[in-house]
């Protein structure tokens, strides 16, 4: 349009060209925005200028908010620092007048320049005047346009790199604009999805569901919002999804806008911090119940005892005093439970073999699971564990017994028993019923029966103290596990669905040699090589030695554990040339930790040099045990680095 105009000046006055120049208040300067009659050239020399009373017709025009008439460029002083380029670009005479963008502010210069002097006729003042006007209209236009443009750019960059998926429907259900999130969601480009139905897009039942809520959008004319969840291929997901509508002239619902945003992290985190309030108040109540019936019962069972130990009574007194004697007994061991459960309860620690407990309890219990198939699974070199070996023991009793009575209504069912271990990394987001696993090293127990399994509704209550589906339970055993658990450091996770079995898996914190208190506990060494056959194979050499290893595979690995389990590892063995993080690197980092741990470095040779600057343990491959055993003792006794045995020759020399 800009163009145009500057055309049909350029035809009414003879010998002259006309420009349009746009006022950029961020730079300050001026740039053509129209002259057809300007080239490349002049329109660079142009660009940049800086309004000013001295700085032509169009810089003064701009400058001065009044109009710049110059008849003769040689002579006006508003062109006298611009001598060189009115005589570059043969201009002798310059009418430029001001251009308005919204009514006051000053959007830039309209002007015609021509080859010879003279000054505009009241007609061509009138001409500029006219079109001085237009212009403005037409940068207001321009401005605007812009304006949109950058709004267009900035939503358009939110829509696309938001997390959230975001999409139109039409009527029909027809998707018209997706972004990329919803998209790839999908499985398929922005371009494949418009135009197809949810149906063709999703299975049936998610599919089916859309639908519906677009329906209720459309007949409505309100928005809705809901929580959905979906299966995906990394497992189920959580939505939150609002749906509004969009109205034509009429107030026509014709398309439906939706937003779904995935709240997954943070409904399992509600979802823990409100189980972890509840389980926090049960306990609290379990604890203060406990603690004023154990009072009633001091002087139920004391005096019990006095009257049948004291007293001179007949038999037909004596028989119910022993009654009431034993009822409180069998109190008192409630109170134990409640108080397990309240994380309250006395206990002593030892060093437990887990597995071995393991198969005491399936012996003790082997009646109860006669028609049922019992399997056990034990990892290779599963540590122990500290805690009171009675507790732990009731643990393990729970949860098998569960798994047995799982199969009431069956001929026969299986339970699968494993003990592994555990090294939690804080990242990998393993779930407990209070919340994520907190990291560290654990031994597992997992649990897992093909019972009759719990609905939902069970499932959220079976921690609760007096909760039962047993006819003849009182509901704490399993209450009485997590509070065992939680004062032991460790955790429990449990799923289950209807006739699809049920699996429980129990987290307890590997015994800490620094604080064991049991005889003789071994020193932990972290063997950390990239070659399996290697970490084997010295892993068999220092067990075989009376240490107990942890291996790594390669050197973030080994730094993870040096930073989380340094107080729990008394020396390292690390391989120097391991990829990613070199051995090397691994000292350098490890070294300043809180609590950092002896390291000696192995090397296979040929970096002999670059080792001999730093004050690290070093031992040679190929090791014998002594070697590994001698170097490693240095290293834990604060020795600054080993030797190369040396050979036959170096032995000579030496002599």
């Amino acid at each position: 349009m800009l163009d145009h105009l500057c055309r049909e000046v350029e035809a009414r006055v003879p010998d002259s060209v006309c420009s349009i120049m746009y006022h950029d208040p961020e730079r300050g300067a001026l740039f053509v925005e129209a002259g057809p009659g300007i080239s490349d050239e002049l329109k660079a020399d142009l660009d940049g200028l800086v309004p000013a009373a001295l700085a032509g017709s169009c810089g003064s025009a701009v400058y001065t908010g009044e109009p710049a008439i110059v008849a003769d460029t040689s002579t006006d002083p508003r062109w006298a620092a611009m001598q060189d380029f009115a005589e570059k670009w043969g201009i002798r005479s310059c009418w430029s007048v001001p251009v308005r963008a919204e009514r006051t502010t000053l959007g830039g210069s309209f002007a015609i320049s021509r080859t010879v002097t003279g000054a505009p006729s009241s007609a061509v003042l009138t001409l500029l005047e006219a079109g001085g006007y237009l212009v403005g209209l037409g940068l207001q236009r321009m401005m605007e346009e812009r304006e949109q443009a950058v709004q267009h750019e900035m939503l358009q960059a939110v829509v696309e790199d938001t997390a959230d998926s975001i999409w139109v429907k039409d009527r029909d259900g027809r998707y018209v604009f997706v972004n990329a999130a919803e998209a790839r969601g999908a499985g398929l480009t922005k371009k494949e999805m418009i135009g197809k139905k949810d149906a063709d897009v999703y299975p049936a039942e998610p599919a089916q569901r859309n639908r519906e809520t677009d329906l209720e959008v459309i007949l409505t004319g309100h928005p809705v919002s809901y929580v959905t969840d979906f299966d995906e291929p990394d497992g189920q997901r959580t939505y939150h999804v609002r749906k509004h509508p969009r109205f034509n002239r009429t107030h026509e619902v014709t398309e439906v806008i939706g937003i779904a945003r995935d709240v997954t992290d943070q409904e399992r985190a509600q979802r823990a911090l409100q189980q972890t309030q509840k389980l926090e108040s049960l306990g609290l109540l379990a604890g203060g119940i406990a603690h004023d019936f154990n009072n009633i019962l001091v002087g139920i069972l004391g005096n019990a005892e006095w009257l049948l130990e004291h007293c001179d009574v007949d038999e037909s007194v004596r028989e119910p005093l022993s009654e009431i004697r034993h009822s409180a007994r069998r109190a008192a061991g409630l109170t134990r439970q409640m108080l397990a459960y309240a994380g309250k309860g006395r206990f002593s620690r030892e060093s437990i073999d887990v597995a071995s407990f393991v198969r005491d309890v399936l012996e003790l219990i082997r009646g109860t699971l006669s028609h049922t198939d019992v399997r056990v699974s034990v990892d290779e070199a599963v540590p122990n564990v500290s805690g009171d070996p009675n507790q732990i023991r009731q643990v393990l009793m729970n949860l098998l017994v569960n798994a047995g009575e799982a199969h009431a209504t069956k001929a026969s069912g299986h339970i699968m028993v494993r003990v592994s271990r555990l090294h939690a990394t804080g990242s990998d987001a393993i779930e407990t019923v209070e919340g994520s696993l907190e990291k560290g090293h654990y031994v597992t127990v997992t649990v897992e029966d093909n019972g009759e399994g719990m609905s939902d509704e069970t499932l959220a209550r079976i921690f609760d103290p007096f909760f039962s589906t047993k006819v003849a339970g009182r509901g704490l055993g399993l209450a009485a596990v997590l509070g065992i658990l939680k004062a032991h450091g460790g955790a429990i996770h449990v799923t289950s669905a209807p006739q699809q079995g049920t699996t429980f898996r129990v987290f307890l914190p590997v015994e800490n040699p620094a604080e064991s208190t049991s005889v003789g506990a071994k020193p932990v060494v972290l063997v950390a090589d990239d070659e399996a056959v290697v970490r084997n194979v010295v892993q068999r050499l220092l067990e075989g030695a009376g240490f107990e290893v942890v291996t790594a595979a390669d050197g973030a690995d080994a730094l993870q554990i040096l930073a989380s389990e340094a107080r729990h590892i008394d020396v390292a063995i690390v391989d120097h040339n391991m990829p990613g993080l070199s051995g090397l690197e691994v000292w350098r980092r490890a070294r300043i930790l809180p609590d950092a741990v002896p390291i000696v470095l192995a090397t296979g040779g040929g970096d002999g040099t670059l080792l001999a600057d730093v004050e690290v343990p070093v031992v040679h491959k190929p090791f014998t045990l002594d070697e590994v055993l001698a170097t490693l003792n240095r290293a834990r006794e604060g020795a600054p680095r080993s030797a190369r045995p040396k050979t036959q020759t170096e032995n000579e020399a030496t002599q």
